[in-house]
């Protein structure tokens, strides 16, 4: 029987009876569940009480709550805004998520543009552009604007094309005399060179925007009537192209899976699952044809929760950041608290939205159909998702088990060192979480104690090393923003649960040298398992142990560890080829005080070289830079 510890049950009594979000946090100071409620303390309670009922989820949730905080809101539906914006930025370890969100795109076109850019997203910004998706596959979506591309030719380079005056187009930062190979084989119109006008051009955006809606047959009808008009008027070769663009539309709408007399607009969302995982499969319907199928894939701490539950908390996640909302969400089993959710996603978008729960006709037969595609979705994934466990979570748990650690290492650093006979040292940090690269928290160093020349990989690993690890120290964090310096806020702070080196005893044995010798200096920091792994017999060696650790060839935790281990060497060798790259195209400009990124671009697009620079009179320098820096070039030059 669960009994709640001592300091948890002094937080439950002081718990409000107010609407707002609650907020559970681990011993690790880490939060790991968000929740909202209409009475706080009558909700929170819910979690601590022994009951048959209770989920699987909740019981491995409460064991490790130490702390409760919450937000007391003015109303459930402002509870319900807070709940969901702190489930997005925290992605908390135990509430439904929808996984690796970061895979999902959008397709992006910003219509103020005189000649709009057609992009490839990963984020929604409400930047004024116009937005479709998300979608869950980009080689689909890819897929689909070639085929657009073929009936509505639109540019694919970047850089900014503005119309002057009808005919008279200027291609900033680049001056073109003739079009790219996409004009001649008619998948670009060439707005570059002024083939084009900003109204035609606008018409073809248009057009890839309606249907990118859903809108086919709106447009289907309207070229039919234009061709019919064409051939009355002997305009054989525009009823030819408008009969070319109706037939490519007719392939791409082929896709559609079925077709509803009603022609409403409607989201239809079916839910499928078993003991592991969990599959939401969404049937975007517009003016009564479905135009868009996607299969959603959520986190395991869906599996042992009400399915309601489920696709309520998806809507939630989903519709904030979805381009388009139906007036209708049906959904495959009654959701608890409909009209909050309505008052929710409605207040999102500025439009009345209904969910429904279909009992007949053409929407029962329709939400049999996604019903069919979710369990076949979650049928079809289940090899995948195998794949995926050995290599992650089997993973983990087999090296904590080799290393004897005590807890799960969730964050792993590795560290590797790049150059080429001692010359653009520099030292490469890639981390994995929960067995995944997470880019976002790589970092390189640059090592600033060797003299160039001399090639030393203990020692370039003992400055990196000794760098990183007084970033564990808050008073040394303190310290830098005093000073007002430069300090990672993200990365460097956290505490990795393993570390990683690149290499033998010998670079092992260095780093723990200089690390200890940081401590005992005064860096306030406690050091994690480190552990270095040599390449030619993947042996493991840990600090004060003469026999390295040798796992299973086929072991999963073997080839987390060599992954990991040939990401920070990948890392590394990217960063140094991107500096011996800048030093190689480094101009003649670049020693010259006062002469920045900008007034190089500016010098270059004026004068064409330095040469042409050198040769430029002094006026005409002035009028360019000013007086001051072009006196300053005169003199360099």
């Amino acid at each position: 029987m669960y009994k709640i510890p001592p300091e948890l049950k002094k937080i439950l009594k002081k718990v409000s009876t107010l609407p707002g979000v609650y907020k559970m946090i681990d011993k690790d100071d880490q939060i790991i569940y968000v929740g909202k409620a209409k009475n706080l303390r009558k909700r929170v309670h819910t979690y601590f009480q022994n009951g048959k009922t209770t989920l699987p989820k909740v019981t491995v949730m409460r064991d490790k709550v130490v702390n409760i905080e919450t937000t007391i809101t003015r109303s459930e539906l402002e509870a319900l805004i807070l709940e969901t914006n702190l489930i997005k930025s925290l992605r908390p370890r135990y509430n439904v998520l929808m996984k690796d969100d970061k895979n999902y795109v959008y397709v992006k076109i910003d219509q103020k543009e005189d000649f709009p850019e057609t992009h490839i997203v990963r984020r929604f910004s409400r930047d004024g552009s116009t937005y479709f998706g998300p979608y869950t596959s980009a080689d689909s979506i890819l897929r689909t604007l070639k085929a657009l591309q073929k009936i509505f030719p639109y540019r694919s380079c970047q850089g900014e094309i503005t119309e002057v005056t009808p005919g008279n187009n200027i291609f900033k930062h680049l001056s073109r005399r003739a079009p790219c190979l996409d004009f001649y084989i008619k998948r670009c119109d060439a707005p570059c060179i002024s083939k084009i006008t900003k109204e035609e051009y606008h018409k073809h955006i248009e057009a890839i925007c309606t249907i990118l809606a859903g809108n086919y047959h709106h447009l289907e009808k309207d070229w039919q009537e234009a061709m019919q008009r064409a051939v009355h008027t002997k305009e054989f070769e525009k009823a030819a192209k408008l009969r070319d663009r109706i037939q490519a539309l007719q392939v791409l709408s082929e896709k559609q899976y079925a077709t509803l007399t009603s022609g409403h607009n409607q989201d239809v969302l079916a839910v499928a699952k078993d003991k592991e995982h969990v599959v939401i499969s969404l049937f975007m319907v517009r003016n009564g044809h479905v135009v868009q199928t996607e299969h959603f894939n959520l986190s395991d701490y869906a599996k042992g929760t009400d399915p309601a539950q489920i696709i309520s908390a998806f809507m939630q996640q989903y519709y904030v950041d979805a381009t388009s909302l139906p007036k209708e969400i049906v959904t495959s089993i009654a959701i608890p608290e409909k009209k909050l959710l309505e008052d929710f996603i409605g207040g999102i978008k500025g439009q009345r939205v209904q969910i429904l729960l279909p009992e007949r006709g053409e929407r029962k037969q329709l939400m049999e159909i996604v019903e069919e595609n979710a369990k076949l979705q979650l049928e079809s994934s289940k090899k995948a998702w195998e794949r995926e466990y050995m290599f992650t979570t089997k993973a983990l748990e087999d090296l904590q088990k080799a290393l004897k650690m005590k807890k799960l290492p969730r964050r792993i650093e590795c560290y590797d060192i790049s150059h080429i006979s001692g010359t653009d040292k520099v030292g490469s940090m890639i981390v994995f979480i929960d067995a995944k690269p997470a880019t976002n928290m790589y970092r390189t160093f640059t090592v600033k104690e060797l003299a160039e020349g001399i090639n030393n990989d203990f020692a370039s690993l003992q400055e990196v090393l000794s760098r990183r690890i007084k970033y564990l120290d808050a008073n040394y964090r303190q310290k830098k923003k005093r000073r007002k310096e430069k300090s990672d806020t993200v990365s460097l702070p956290q505490v990795p649960d393993l570390i990683i080196i690149d290499g033998g005893k010998g670079q092992l044995s260095s780093v723990i040298r200089v690390l200890k010798a940081e401590l005992k200096a005064g860096t306030k920091a406690t050091l994690p398992m480190i552990v270095s792994l040599a390449k030619r017999e993947e042996e493991i060696f840990f600090p004060g142990k003469k026999e390295p650790l040798l796992l299973e060839k086929d072991s999963p935790a073997l080839f987390l560890i060599q992954r990991i281990r040939d990401e920070a060497h990948r890392f590394a060798i990217s960063h140094h080829r991107s500096l011996r790259s800048k030093k190689m195209i480094r101009s003649r400009l670049d020693t010259i005080p006062g002469i920045g990124p900008k007034n190089k671009k500016k010098l270059l697009t004026t004068f064409g070289s330095v040469h042409g620079i050198r040769d430029a009179t002094m006026q005409e320098l002035v009028t360019c830079v000013g007086e001051k820096l072009a006196e300053t070039i005169r003199e360099q030059l």
